[in-house]
Parts: structure tokens; C-alpha cells; sequence
């Protein structure tokens, strides 16, 4: 989340960030020192935490404190108070668009090249058309077959990105089972002969000729 990555930013920095959200109890203050507010989700803020928020960021201005908001909808239609929205209105507003497939593609050759990997055409192929095309999911696939690549000893290939998937309980791909010449592939064992059909007995004896008689159903009391 970007409001969690620009917190972490300023406390690498020595700064004090403060964060509330629709599940942050009341009251809420303004500790002295505090250089950003932040306030994720706010169009789920009820109306007294609404007026909490707007009276942190008067006070956020009176100390030269900043703060930043997320939501769903830009500041102007944001079902809030009109003073909150405002404020919250003040600075630049960003919208955020998911990246399309050239972007997610990009983006992900972008992680692969800082983690030293080479990530093929196939590859990246494959986990867009078998896969979630959910960034975070990717990059989190992405950090797994580095490791397991690496613990492999072996280049990131198809066939090893299969294997992993197949380790990895929910995210095997059930389109894409593994051929014969998959280094990763375990040979299933040998199925065992059905036995055979019991063959039908033939009475023997006196009456062999004769078809047998129908039994009459028995009625049940």
C-alpha cells in the first residue's frame, strides 16, 4: 500500500508518523513531534471520527505537520463533512489506474532484472495467461521462484516455475500437467492390473438345462 510505503519513508528518515483508520479507536490526539498524519479508507470513517480527523489536521497545520488521505473517490465526492473534505481536498489528489498487461509485464521484469534474474518470454507467458494477474499476487510468485531457483541451482524456466507451483498448495495450475522430459517431474507409480471379471458360473447338474426359475419379491412387513 503506498500510504504504508510512504510511512515507512519517513520513519527510515527520523520522522514520527501517526496512523488511523475506520478500525482505530476514539478519541484520537495529536502527539507533539508528529510530522504526518496519515488516514487510509476515510470514506468508511464514521461521523465522530470524522471530526476527530479534521481536528488532528488543524492541529497537524498549526505545527507544520503534513497528512495524507486514501480513499476510493477523490476528496470531492467523498460522502464526508464539508470542512473534512476540504482539507483533505487541499493538496495534490493522485488516482490510481491498474497497470494494463505491457505495464504488469514491464513491472515485472523491472523486480526480475534487481534480483538478478533472467525471466524469459515463456515465463512471464505463462503466469499471465495460468495466473492471477493481480500485481501484488505476480510479485509475490516472483520472490518465491527466486528462492526456489536459487536453491535449485537452475535458471528459471517453465518447467521450474510448474514444479514450484506444484509444491505450493492453491496456486498449482491444474491446466498444465508435467511431460516426461520435466527434470522436476515425479513419475506416478505404476497402476496396479484391474483384476479380472469373476466369470459367470453355469449350474451344473440335472437341471443345468432348464433357464432358472424368477424369484418372486418378498414383501416386507
Amino acid at each position: 500500500h503506498l500510504l504504508q510505503a510512504l510511512a515507512a519513508a519517513c520513519r527510515a528518515r527520523g520522522l514520527a508518523v501517526a496512523a488511523f483508520t475506520p478500525d482505530a479507536p476514539l478519541p484520537w490526539s495529536f502527539e507533539p513531534g508528529t510530522a504526518l498524519l496519515i488516514f487510509d479508507d476515510v470514506q468508511h470513517l464514521g461521523p465522530a471520527q470524522q471530526q476527530a480527523a479534521f481536528a488532528l489536521c488543524v492541529e497537524a497545520q498549526s505545527h507544520g505537520a503534513s497528512w495524507a488521505a486514501a480513499a476510493r473517490t477523490p476528496p470531492v465526492d467523498l460522502p464526508l463533512r464539508e470542512d473534512l473534505r476540504t482539507r483533505l481536498g487541499w493538496g495534490p489528489v493522485h488516482a490510481l489506474q491498474a497497470l494494463d498487461e505491457a505495464q504488469t509485464r514491464a513491472a515485472l521484469k523491472g523486480e526480475a532484472q534487481r534480483r538478478g534474474l533472467v525471466l524469459s518470454d515463456e515465463v512471464l507467458v505463462y503466469l499471465m495467461s495460468r495466473l492471477s494477474r493481480d500485481l501484488s499476487s505476480l510479485m509475490r510468485l516472483l520472490v518465491a521462484l527466486d528462492g526456489y531457483s536459487l536453491a535449485r541451482g537452475r535458471a528459471v524456466t517453465v518447467p521450474l516455475l510448474r514444479a514450484m507451483l506444484s509444491d505450493m498448495p492453491g496456486t498449482a495450475d491444474p491446466h498444465a500437467a508435467r511431460g516426461p522430459d520435466d527434470p522436476d517431474a515425479t513419475v506416478p507409480p505404476e497402476p496396479h492390473p484391474a483384476p479380472a471379471a469373476a466369470e459367470a458360473v453355469t449350474p451344473r447338474g440335472p437341471d443345468a438345462g432348464n433357464p432358472p426359475a424368477a424369484v418372486p419379491p418378498t414383501a416386507c412387513d
